[in-house]
């Protein structure tokens, strides 16, 4: 340390010092603040005293009677708006039938509560569920009077009485209502066909133009499920298990199934549907019009081939126009089902291609040729699926004698030039003259009628079949 630096320490100390000495209170001062805090303290003692007087008074006070349902009113108003009667009440449950599935409604959040396919088991031979329970999640989230309002948790009323029917030669609607104030309410109107895996679902607004924000444009969705294991091989099933989804007229793409615990993507692209896949079943939410945006993800729950209950947990927020009118109708509808080639594409929109057919040619000719020899199989009753694979296998055989008797002819030709091949190496030694060696090689060849490539098609097409 120099000269300079020690005579600044010391300059800075000495001002220290003197400021300290210069800022203390004189004697008078210090008087003048002690009585200040003595008077503070005196009112304060005073105001305890008089909050102890009248807390004593009004305990000597009759008590007003006070209702607890008075209490939670008032609070579930405060919570909820308009939407306050909705807030409270007991799940019941309306189940709807045809002879190809089973659904189940719920009151609360007026959702789909289970849906069992009735021509299937899984492989415990269980009913065949695609979901079920509480945990699912199906609802719209919006503001209403600057307060949340979720759907999910409310009460909604049916129009009718009845808690069962079966669908069998004309189509059935059910309708649950959301109420909010005279004249105002959100209606679910689901409606199913005989003999159908599809579902109609209108969410009728009326009146709700009066406590919703009159900006609003567009309305969340909230769709989540917990994704049960069906079949034996979960780890198998799982890499099928995912989520799909097919832009407004335009290509059907999916979350990648692998790899990753979780995957996120957003779509801020118009969109016609989204599926929520399993290896051999679908539901599939389906915009008659458009949404308009939507966010995907799904959360891996096992990667072991043990049996579990469930596989994946899936979850969207999906935007819904809304147009801030007296009346006004969002039209959607369910496809709930197997992922078959044909049942889906009766169903149009592009559902068949949620099944993996393959690149290229491949998938041309598993959907021209194996998946229309494998429905023409399955058409006769006697058959099992163990024996139509067995049969298409031998079909499939026939199909690539030609190719294959070419391939078996073409590779004993080449065992049978092999020491050829080897005199030719030995000719070429050197690194330089490969392709000398390559010519010679592939003349031999040429003129025993020789196709090195003559084995690998028909190895191909039976990994493609």
């Amino acid at each position: 340390m120099d000269r300079n630096s020690i005579i600044g320490i010391i300059l800075i100390a000495g001002i220290l010092v003197l400021y300290s000495i210069l800022s203390q209170p004189s004697k008078e001062q210090i008087e003048e603040a002690k009585h200040k805090r003595d008077s503070l303290e005196l009112v304060h003692q005073n105001q305890l005293m008089e909050e102890k007087a009248m807390e004593e008074a009004r305990a000597l006070m009759p008590k007003p009677e006070i209702k607890e349902d008075e209490i939670g009113t008032d609070q579930l108003k405060s919570l909820y708006g308009n939407f306050a009667e909705a807030a409270e009440g007991v799940q019941n449950f309306i189940t709807i039938e045809n002879d190809l599935m089973k659904v189940k409604l719920t009151n609360k959040g007026g959702r789909i509560y289970s849906v069992e396919l009735k021509q299937f088991k899984t492989y415990t031979q269980q009913p065949l569920l695609l979901f079920d329970g509480d945990s699912t999640v199906f609802g719209l989230n919006f503001f209403s009077q600057n307060r949340s309002i979720i759907t999910n948790d409310l009460f909604f009323s049916p129009i009718e009485e009845n808690s069962s029917y079966v669908i069998e030669n004309d189509s059935k609607s059910i309708k649950l209502r959301l109420n909010a104030g005279e004249g105002k309410y959100i209606e679910y109107a689901y409606t199913m066909y005989p003999n159908s895996y599809k579902i109609d679902f209108d969410i009728n607004f009326v009146g709700i133009n009066e406590v919703i924000a009159g900006n609003l444009n567009v309305i969340d969705l909230n769709w989540s499920v917990y994704s049960p294991q069906l079949e034996k091989g979960a780890k198998n099933e799982n890499m099928y298990t995912t989520i799909g989804y097919k832009f407004f007229n335009d290509e059907v793409n999916s979350l990648t199934s692998r790899g990753k615990d979780t995957q996120k993507e957003e779509l801020n692209e118009k969109i016609k549907w989204i599926s929520y896949q399993q290896q051999f079943f679908s539901s599939i939410l389906v915009s008659k019009n458009f949404f308009p945006n939507a966010v995907i993800e799904f959360q891996n729950l096992k990667e072991d081939d043990e049996p579990g209950k469930y596989l994946k947990h899936f979850k969207s927020t999906i935007g819904i126009p809304f147009e801030n009118t007296e009346k006004y109708t969002v039209a959607l509808e369910f496809y709930f089902g197997p992922n078959h080639f044909n049942t889906l594409k009766e169903y149009k929109n592009d559902f068949e291609r949620i099944v993996p057919l393959g690149w290229g040619i491949f998938g041309w000719i598993n959907r021209f040729v194996v998946i229309p020899v494998f429905n023409f199989l399955d058409n006769f009753s006697f058959l099992n699926y163990g024996l139509i694979i067995l049969l298409l296998t031998i079909f499939i055989k026939l199909i690539l004698f030609p190719l294959t008797y070419k391939s078996y002819l073409s590779t004993a030709k080449m065992r049978v030039l092999k020491p050829e091949v080897d005199e030719i190496a030995k000719k070429f030694p050197k690194q330089e003259d490969a392709m000398k060696k390559q010519q010679a090689t592939m003349a031999m060849y040429k003129k025993a009628g020789v196709n090195p490539m003559g084995g690998c098609i028909p190895m191909l097409i039976q990994f493609m079949g």
